[in-house]
């Protein structure tokens, strides 16, 4: 019986390093990722000297570790990621570049610094043609909205949903009774 139990441990070991591969496998953010998002200065500028490719990884839904940044904001993360070369048109799973992650979660300094210093696209599209100016139009976020139509991203350039009032002027109108942000914007 000896030889059994070691043979169902081994297969419990074997079963559990399968399951923290096909975890790994499923979600590949690195420990930059981690450390863009939450914001950790110290800890992405330590990595970035150990393994300076790692700003070009994809992790969770497609996300580089600026995607990270910019979703939530981290400006100074955003622009060390930069000084390593980090590539400001890397589209996510959804198509989406740091650039729609900083206009729709409102980071209007960080929108303003893409597009002023590193040359972040302001009409890049997704497959669905949503571009950052939609998204800031949808939420309502007035001064990212003036930071792009000052950089001349198009107001007027539809979305390829196949629905009526696809332009980011349409979106706000449409949804300005809705949310008081959004009746700013078409002002």
């Amino acid at each position: 019986q000896g030889e059994e139990d070691k043979r169902a441990v081994l297969e419990s070991e074997s079963d559990k390093r399968e399951a923290e591969r096909e975890t790994r496998d499923r979600n590949p953010s690195t420990p930059l990722h981690w450390a863009a998002r939450d914001g950790n200065f110290d800890c992405t500028s330590q990595l970035l000297d150990a393994c300076p490719d790692m700003v070009h990884s994809k992790g969770w839904n497609g996300f580089t570790p600026l995607h990270w940044a910019c979703w939530e904001g981290h400006h100074d993360i955003a622009a060390l990621l930069l000084m390593h070369r980090s590539n400001t048109e890397a589209a996510d799973d959804w198509g989406r570049t740091p650039l729609h992650w900083a206009s729709d979660n409102n980071h209007s300094a960080l929108a303003a610094y893409l597009i002023a210093d590193s040359g972040a696209i302001v009409d890049s599209t997704t497959p669905k043609g949503i571009t950052p100016m939609h998204l800031a139009c949808r939420a309502g976020n007035l001064e990212v909205v003036r930071i792009l139509i000052e950089a001349g991203a198009n107001v007027n350039l539809n979305s390829s949903t196949n629905q009526p009032n696809t332009s980011p002027l349409g979106v706000a109108q449409s949804q300005a009774g809705s949310c008081r942000y959004n009746a700013g914007v078409v002002k």
